[in-house]
């Protein structure tokens, strides 16, 4: 319960006494994926609701003898479970273990509490967080060979930015061109000219983090609460391109496409290690498994918890991986006749030899151990590996990112082998890595090792959970509030409630195997739009909130029939596309400016009904808020 400085508070501005939530309620928070945007949307979201609540109790600010501020406000006190994608994985990692961060966030929270003038909560943002990635970038792209081809197909797309409905679309193609860049040049092995993902996420994680494991030390706001992070590995050889959801796609469902991860290839010499995952089981036992073309993988930890118990998470979420054996191929150079072929791609390459190796690629044998020794940057690695999609592209992308950038999109996890432990496992799968992507050939003995440790790939868990709902729901939360970050580029409609593209829901939703709500059965629905008149850098900021029965979903062991209220919180900016946000590739400090609008419309006196709802949603009110003049 918050403190304060005894009479006084009931003659200055107005308090607000809040009462704690008494209901049983299994609240869970699912920070979205989003690159940046995310980190920027869930610190804004975190700081500003952290400024009201100091508004409204004047202890929280002034009273030295708190020593964290985000705890004793109790805002995140009744959240059970917090389940993150890509950049929310980034962001909760910041927000969990690194005492630097939490006080960047307490700091802002207590600028926006006070009226600080207007900069200044973005300067606190830029100095502490936003400034090394400016300075990272400004030190590595150059203007060498690299990038003039990048540079290239910019300006090639560029002149398409100003056909109606292509713009954002085109914005969003130039981020990711340049961003491509800058994350193979920052995720560079030793100073070397080979880069990967995993060194890419030691960079973002930064200094005070990427050495710790999931069992470090957490922040005080943090502990006993179990934090699931999503990611994703590709599924069979054969895939049905859309979902059998997409029932009035009936025609197309049963198109399939060669489906096929690859762990290694080399552009010059032709030749790539490759691998499919096929359900071992009966498929009769598979439910709706069948023809998914990627499925969860889930790594879960109980923060703080220094007896380090069992994953918390039930075994049902990697029932499918249980299932799954890799069928490895070294694949040899292109025939010389089929490079006159334009649909090369589609003819497979020889095979030099192939192993099977499985059942189960789950990342958690014995269910009675934990993630607890685990480095924190593997599984954050992994949920955030969007360019990890790269692997499973047609051979020319591999050529480009082999050749151009020396780029390894990889992120490997040995799930099998002697070193095939929770500790280990990716530490395992990048050292393999790194030494295949080290070489100018794949001899017999490399293939070996790679077999014999059951090395995969992991990649972004918006692959099968884009925002973390179905996640949530998996681990009991029955009340979910989520942070959308790309609420322009992919909606929790069109992943959640079942893909509709006359609904405007993007292609990328069909391809998710997280249809966990029914759309035609929305016992309640209500949407709130904050006044953001006094940011320039928003263009909206809203709250939907869903009342909804669960649909029985096979992938995240959710059984049907389940009543969940589902809170989305999103925002948009006015001056940078969510491509660039999310990419990282505009100036920090107008991410900084856009952080600090978001604050200032979650503080502004015509927003506090809705910003009540959030703190009801997140368990902070229990609905009874007595003002006191």
């Amino acid at each position: 319960m918050f403190r304060s400085k005894g009479a006084l508070v009931f003659v200055l501005a107005t308090v607000s006494i809040l009462l704690r939530n008494t209901d049983a309620k299994n609240i869970g928070i699912a920070f979205g994926g989003g690159g940046f945007k995310s980190v920027a949307d869930q610190t804004a979201l975190t700081a500003g609701l952290l400024a009201e609540l100091m508004r409204r109790d004047e202890a929280l600010r002034e009273d030295d003898s708190i020593s964290s501020p985000l705890a004793s406000s109790e805002l995140y006190k009744e959240v059970k479970s917090l389940s993150t994608i890509s950049g929310g994985s980034w962001f909760t990692s910041y927000l969990v273990y690194s005492i630097n961060y939490r006080r960047m966030v307490e700091e802002m929270a207590k600028q926006a509490a006070t009226g600080a003038d207007k900069g200044i909560i973005c300067g606190t943002f830029y100095e502490s967080y936003g400034k090394r990635f400016d300075a990272l970038r400004q030190n590595t792209i150059t203007t060498n060979d690299i990038q003039r081809v990048f540079l290239l197909l910019e300006d090639l797309v560029s002149p398409l930015a100003t056909v109606p409905l292509l713009g954002m679309f085109v914005d969003n193609i130039k981020s990711s061109l340049n961003n491509v860049v800058f994350f193979s040049q920052i995720g560079s092995t030793d100073g070397g000219p080979q880069s990967n993902w995993f060194n890419v996420t030691n960079t973002i994680l930064g200094d005070d983090i990427n050495q710790m494991t999931l069992g470090s030390e957490v922040q005080e706001w943090s502990k006993g609460k179990s934090w699931n992070i999503i990611t994703s590995t590709t599924t069979m050889s054969n895939v049905g391109f859309l979902p059998k959801d997409a029932a009035f796609l009936a025609p197309l469902t049963t198109i399939s496409i060669p489906f096929r991860s690859n762990i290694w290839a080399n552009g010059s010499s032709g030749k790539k290690l490759s691998y499919s995952a096929e359900d071992s089981a009966d498929s009769a036992d598979g439910g709706d498994l069948v023809g998914a073309p990627f499925v969860p993988v889930l790594f879960s930890v109980v923060l703080g918890n220094e007896g380090s118990p069992p994953a918390p998470l039930p075994t049902k979420v990697d029932s499918v991986a249980k299932k799954l054996s890799l069928i490895y191929s070294l694949i040899g150079r292109r025939r010389l006749n089929d490079f006159f072929n334009p649909f090369r791609w589609l003819r497979p390459r020889p095979t030099l030899f192939n192993t099977t190796v499985g059942p189960g690629i789950e990342p958690l044998k014995d269910i009675n151990k934990s993630f607890a020794a685990m480095p924190i940057v593997g599984p954050v690695a992994a949920s955030s590996a969007a360019i990890g999609f790269t692997s499973v592209l047609p051979d020319t992308i591999t050529d480009v990112l082999t050749k151009v950038l020396k780029f390894n999109p990889n992120v490997g996890f040995a799930c099998k082998g002697k070193r095939a432990d929770p500790s280990l496992s990716f530490l395992t799968g990048l050292e393999i890595l790194n030494k295949l992507w080290s070489k100018n050939d794949l001899n017999r003995k490399d293939f070996n090792a790679v077999t014999e440790n059951g090395v995969c790939n992991y990649l972004d868990g918006g692959a099968t959970d884009p925002f973390g709902i179905a996640t949530a729901l998996a681990s009991g939360a029955d009340e979910i509030f989520c942070v959308n970050a790309i609420p322009d580029l992919v909606s929790v409609r069109g992943v959640h409630f079942g893909y509709n593209p006359l609904s405007g829901d993007s292609p990328v939703a069909a391809l998710a195997p997280c249809f966990i709500f029914d759309r035609n059965n929305i016992t309640s629905e209500e949407t709130h739009i904050f006044d953001v008149e006094a940011g320039r850098t928003v263009k909206e900021m809203k709250l939907e909130t869903f009342t909804v029965n669960t649909k029985k979903n096979d992938y995240f062991g959710i059984e049907e029939g389940r009543t969940v209220t589902l809170h989305v919180f999103s925002a948009l900016s006015t001056e940078m596309s969510t491509g660039a946000i999310v990419a990282g590739s505009v100036e920090f400090k107008e991410i900084g400016d856009y952080i600090e609008d978001i604050m200032s419309a979650l503080v502004f006196p015509e927003n506090k009904e809705i910003v009540d709802k959030i703190l009801m949603a997140l368990g902070t009110l229990n609905g009874s808020v007595v003002t006191n003049e």
